[in-house]
């Protein structure tokens, strides 16, 4: 399955700037090496046209080459390379045409930097779409890393075309398990994270090509039987990408996905660095990680978060989420009351007074979950008494606490002043495993009995209000 052209169509660079022709007349005299000795020969008239792009005349590649000799350092020699390739008009030499043209790195940045851009990327694509069976795969990768060789100097509008050329690349590269589709889009996604900022400040062409297919590639890389170290190296320049550009909830979860792939056992250096890194950035947002897609529990449960255990510089961090997943203040305080675990804290920058804080916030979901009927922290009513002591605050101050976890989305309650209790409507579930699972299915079922009586009862009643037939006897 491809994704059309026009989703990966990342960024419109601004028109080209007119040429002075009379100043391109006088730097090709100068320059006598640049302008190719004679036209090469066209591509053999039997085989198809391309339909992909447009439909090509007969010399098109020959104007391909003409167009990038002229700003070609070695423009005479690469248009007589090409013009060798050509002649004898066999397969062999249309790919050795084809690599010429495709692989060369200084006529990808001709191309990119060409006054006739648009042109030369139609042809371009037309003949790579008619590499021969089998030799795609190397064209393809070797050209992608050409695109994605663009050094601190390249202009902002040659990484926009390259950008552009990855993704044209992309588009035209089946996936399967050995085909390079998905390292081209590893390297479309650095192109895109390269490019920085647009003036806005809106990093416009990583977010389009994240929201289009970064985000929800899991089933085409499962589709495409795509091998798992091309997944992970894809994951992780996604989440590097993604948390660079301001979206680190999302390069988050992309970093899960990535400790994901790791079987049982001791984690490899590489992963355990990265299961650090994933554990770290929930404990600087332990709220924000318990209320996204992929909570506090899940990450604890993943084989290299759970292999940080064993070594004594990053326990004391799993520790401290499976405290914020589960525990009380109480146990917070223990953990923080331990010499060599409050070292490791201080080590990572982890502010106890703001670990607390963050805890006395989840304690006061648990509470409600523990007076609920449902045990979801709907219905409750809780009373300031009560709160204070999970708290461990005094009452007065338990009214800018339930403000401030209601301004956090955590609960959603009311406060009755008179009767100095917390009503609360609904408040955030810190775990969700199997009991709760079971739970819900429980719930349903019960609902789903309930909506079938109530359909039962409006049809019998339905059945009743309906009048009886009168029957006429002829006598």
């Amino acid at each position: 399955a491809h994704h059309p052209v026009q989703q990966l169509l990342l960024y419109r660079p601004p028109p080209p700037q007119p040429v002075d022709r009379n100043r391109s007349v006088a730097f090709s005299r100068n320059r006598k090496e640049k302008t190719p000795a004679k036209r090469i020969p066209a591509m053999p008239s039997a085989d198809p046209p391309s339909t992909l792009v447009v439909n090509l005349d007969a010399d098109a590649d020959a104007r391909l080459v003409d167009a990038l000799a002229a700003a070609h350092p070695r423009g005479a020699a690469f248009a007589r390379s090409c013009a060798a390739t050509l002649r004898g008009g066999t397969p062999a030499g249309r790919l050795a045409f084809l690599r010429a043209v495709l692989e060369d790195a200084d006529a990808v940045s001709a191309m990119a930097g060409g006054v006739e851009y648009a042109g030369m990327l139609a042809v371009w694509a037309a003949g790579l779409e008619r590499l021969p069976p089998g030799e795609a795969g190397g064209v393809v990768a070797a050209m992608a890393g050409a695109l994605a060789a663009c050094g601190e100097n390249c202009a902002q509008l040659e990484r926009a075309r390259r950008l552009e050329m990855l993704a044209t690349l992309y588009n035209l590269t089946p996936g399967s398990p050995t085909s390079p589709k998905v390292p081209v889009l590893i390297l479309l996604v650095r192109a895109a994270a390269a490019m920085g900022a647009t003036p806005d400040g809106s990093h416009a062409a990583l977010h389009r090509l994240a929201d289009s297919l970064l985000l929800r590639a899991a089933p085409l890389l499962e589709r495409w039987g795509t091998p798992m170290e091309q997944r992970r190296e894809l994951h992780l320049a996604g989440a590097d990408a993604l948390a660079a550009a301001g979206r680190s909830a999302e390069g988050g979860g992309l970093l899960v996905a990535y400790l994901a792939t790791f079987p049982e056992g001791p984690a490899a250096p590489e992963a355990r660095a990265r299961a650090t890194e994933a554990v770290l950035g929930g404990l600087r947002d332990p709220i924000g990680l318990l209320g996204g897609s992929a909570g506090a529990p899940e990450l604890s449960t993943l084989p290299p978060v759970r292999d940080l255990a064993n070594y004594p510089d990053s326990a004391p961090l799993l520790r401290l989420l499976e405290i914020y997943a589960e525990g009380s203040l109480d146990d917070l305080r223990r953990l923080l009351a331990e010499t060599g675990a409050s070292a490791v804290l201080a080590a990572h920058r982890l502010d106890p007074q703001e670990a607390e804080r963050n805890m006395r916030l989840l304690s006061l979901c648990s509470l409600a979950a523990e007076r609920s009927p449902d045990g979801d922290g709907g219905g409750a009513s809780v009373p300031y008494a009560a709160v204070a002591a999970a708290l461990r605050i005094p009452e007065d101050e338990v009214e800018p606490w339930i403000v401030g976890a209601v301004r956090r989305g955590l609960v959603d309650a009311k406060m009755d002043q008179m009767e100095r209790t917390v009503v609360v409507e609904k408040a955030m579930v810190r775990k969700f495993g199997k009991e709760q699972w079971a739970d819900l299915g429980n719930r349903l079922k019960a609902w789903r009995v309930a909506v079938k009586g109530v359909l039962d009862g409006m049809a019998s009643e339905k059945v009743a209000e309906e009048p009886v037939p009168v029957q006429v006897v002829d006598q």
